[in-house]
């Protein structure tokens, strides 16, 4: 779940990303500070909408924040039982 909050600029205020927490357990799951070497959190998003002859549209987004204790722990083996069968992939850079 993402937080926010309120951040006053001269002559007005903005609503900010604050910190993302698991939406299972509560932890937070990724640092406001993207200048870390490291990181490890999960977003599950479902983007729909329409787009009509490119002049209007609609579009929404759900979203899902999980830390990867949750990742691991509940839905790795909640989709193995539904028979999927995940992959993983390592990359170094």
């Amino acid at each position: 779940m993402k937080h926010f909050k309120t951040v006053s600029f001269p002559a007005s205020t903005r609503k900010v990303h604050d910190i993302t927490t698991c939406d299972f357990c509560g932890a937070v799951c990724e640092d406001d500070d993207h200048h870390n070497s490291e990181f490890d959190y999960v977003v599950i998003r479902r983007k729909s909408g329409y787009n009509y002859r490119g002049e209007d549209g609609h579009s929404s987004i759900h979203e899902v924040n999980m830390c990867p204790n949750c990742f691991d722990s509940k839905l790795v083996p909640w989709v193995i039982e539904q028979g999927v069968d995940f992959s993983k992939e390592e990359y170094d850079w």
